[in-house]
């Protein structure tokens, strides 16, 4: 599904479209996050971020200017000389999104992008992903095998079955007018989360 979005995969049946166009192929309107950061290991971090700017030509000074704006809004503006090796699990994803954000994509798509992540560092991208979300105004669309994760971090849930892959449900979960911390959204969370178990139980 997300190779579709993403342009790099055609259906074999119907079509997808974004903004109202079919999609034809791959395009920086639209950005993708894999699983793994599959970052250049002999690239610093500011150098991965920047690779696309410089396949596309910006010129330096630009290209130098976006990319630290796109470190800066994960968090790793200290870290912008460091290589692969020298970064922690998160500290990778956290470089693979700032690539992804840095050529300014109107929706991003993200394929488990903390499954190889502890708990609290997957806790703290939480906060990220949601902050960025906030600030930014961009559509996330994260696939995640996680289901407490997809409750507290999206808008809508959309429940998949297999073989064949289809929607089998959708939830609007979020009331931003209620504090994610509060009893009321704790209570609601845990419900959405037996519901959502209790279909996949049966696929």
């Amino acid at each position: 599904m997300l190779g579709i979005f993403a342009g790099t995969l055609t259906p074999t049946n119907g079509e997808a479209l974004f903004l109202g166009r079919r999609i034809e192929g791959p395009s920086l309107e639209r950005g993708i996050m894999m699983q793994q950061a599959t970052l250049f290991p002999w690239l610093t971090a500011m150098d991965n971020v920047a690779f696309g700017l410089k396949m596309q030509g910006i010129l330096k000074p630009e290209r130098n200017r976006r990319t630290q704006d796109a470190l800066r809004s994960v968090g790793l503006e200290s870290s912008v000389r460091r290589y692969p090796y020298e970064l922690s699990g998160g500290m990778k994803q956290r470089v693979s999104l700032a690539r992804t954000l840095v050529t300014n994509p109107k929706i991003v798509f993200m394929d488990e992008p903390l499954a190889s992540v502890d708990a609290f560092t997957k806790r703290r991208m939480h906060d990220l992903f949601v902050k960025l979300w906030k600030d930014t105004g961009k559509t996330f669309v994260m696939v995640t095998h996680d289901v407490d994760e997809a409750i507290r971090l999206g808008t809508k849930l959309i429940v998949m079955g297999a073989h064949p892959g289809r929607l089998i449900a959708q939830y609007n979960i979020r009331d931003d007018s209620c504090g994610r911390e509060s009893m009321e959204y704790e209570r609601e969370h845990e419900r959405l989360a037996e519901v959502v178990f209790e279909l996949l139980k049966n696929e």
